[in-house]
């Protein structure tokens, strides 16, 4: 897949919807993200897909709304040519996936010497296992050994106690 990387207009970049629906930052770990810019610098290309002169993020999201409050004028970004919705998606998806997560020990091993340089409320690690999406997606909808009723008829009456309404 050939991808490009623009420096472009913070103007003529937005949120793309589904990524709206789909990632949420709290407000602790906005603060974080935007402590670690103020910090570093912004270091990171939003990914990007172009329709109709614009560019929407499929990856970057927080990283966008803290530049765009923050009043910068551009913004690096990587495109790519998703051929699909779903494919889309599977960017979305892809850029915002932890494959791993953070060994305790071994973090605070290499960590520790640091204590009184870094300001670690600024920083935020996952200790836990990713969740497998295919796990999670089989887990919605319809039960496939669910029994159904054939007739209508065949499903269970509620009836009132008071007046045998049956429903």
């Amino acid at each position: 897949m050939k991808k490009v990387e623009l420096t472009v207009p913070i103007s003529m970049v937005e949120v793309w919807e589904k990524n709206l629906k789909t990632r949420a930052t709290s407000k602790a770990g906005y603060n974080r993200t935007k402590k670690q810019i103020e910090k570093l610098g912004f270091y990171g290309r939003l990914l990007c897909f172009e329709q109709g002169g614009r560019y929407y993020v499929m990856g970057g999201r927080t990283r966008y709304f803290i530049l765009k409050e923050r009043g910068d004028e551009e913004i690096l970004i990587e495109v790519v040519k998703p051929k699909s919705e779903a494919e889309k998606m599977e960017y979305c998806l892809s850029h915002n996936d932890h494959s791993g997560s953070w060994l305790e020990m071994e973090l605070l091993e290499e960590t520790y010497q640091f204590k009184d340089q870094i300001q670690f409320e600024n920083y935020g690690v996952d200790l836990s296992q990713p969740v497998d999406m295919n796990k999670l997606i089989r887990g919605v909808g319809p039960d496939p050994n669910e029994k159904k009723p054939q007739d209508p008829k065949e499903e269970e009456k509620t009836t009132c106690p008071s007046c045998g309404h049956q429903w």
